[in-house]
């Protein structure tokens, strides 16, 4: 994953995570791909795009 650079625009891309296609239920329990996951949804709550 590529860390963000700083706070951007709005309309900017914040990170570019390569994660593996397909994903297997296996897969997507590894820590590899939950990690990035959960960075992201951390991401969108804390600026309130998701409710």
């Amino acid at each position: 994953m590529v860390e963000p650079k700083g706070p951007g625009r709005p309309g900017s891309i914040a990170a570019i995570c390569n994660l593996p296609l397909p994903r297997s239920l296996d897969a997507m329990a590894d820590p590899v791909f939950t990690e990035p996951v959960q960075r992201i949804r951390r991401h969108f709550f804390t600026q309130s795009t998701l409710d």
